[in-house]
């Protein structure tokens, strides 16, 4: 019988592709200048996960993995690149989850843009999965949700949410309530998506 490995976390990022990425941030600080930040997000998230005691990192791309920055890092960090598949962001949080609980007892997702997040956190997180909590959260500002912490896959929490949105958070409550889940949460953190969240940062990972 395999045994399975532990915990894996999964960093899910958008190939940096100008245009194609933080396109709410463009009119600001035009397609170069959103590339830019979502490359330092990426590269900071990266390392906080590396200064955590988690072993299996992955990193996750859409709509590829083909790009210089991406095998940068995984050369440099020792993280394995994949790609998402599926439709929306649910569809795609849930098909990685399951493909990773195939070879690992317990999952904890992340997106690339929290500049708050440090491997405190992670460690947190990771010690309420080992300890028995069948979801754990990490609340973002803006109403959706910094990390997924899971050792069983539930595809209700994953459905016909309204994603980028600020009713994530909520709605992914309504459903751990009502599958009766031990969930614990995090602190609320800070995500760089919108225009607003750049003032809030500055200084944090470069200068605006």
């Amino acid at each position: 019988m395999r045994v399975k490995k532990e915990v894996v976390l999964l960093i899910f990022t958008r190939t940096p592709i100008p245009g194609k990425v933080k396109t709410r941030l463009i009119p600001i600080t035009g397609e170069a200048g959103a590339v830019e930040i979502h490359t330092e997000l990426l590269k900071q998230t990266i390392e906080t996960a590396k200064r955590s005691s988690i072993k299996h990192i992955e990193l996750w791309c859409t709509p590829t993995t083909e790009h210089q920055v991406l095998a940068a890092h995984a050369e440099n960090f020792s993280i394995t690149l994949k790609t998402q598949a599926g439709g929306d962001l649910g569809e795609r949080m849930c098909f990685a989850i399951e493909q990773a609980l195939r070879s690992y007892n317990g999952v904890l997702l992340i997106g690339s843009d929290c500049i708050e997040l440090s491997e405190f956190d992670l460690e947190l997180a990771l010690e309420k999965l080992i300890n028995g909590c069948d979801v754990v959260l990490g609340p973002a500002y803006d109403g959706g949700y910094y990390l997924i912490g899971l050792t069983k896959s539930y595809r209700q929490l994953f459905i016909n949410i309204e994603w980028g949105t600020d009713r994530v958070l909520e709605k992914t409550r309504e459903r751990v309530a009502q599958l009766k889940l031990k969930s614990y949460e995090l602190v609320r953190r800070r995500d760089i998506d919108r225009p607003e969240d750049l003032q809030s940062a500055r200084g944090q990972v470069f200068d605006f």
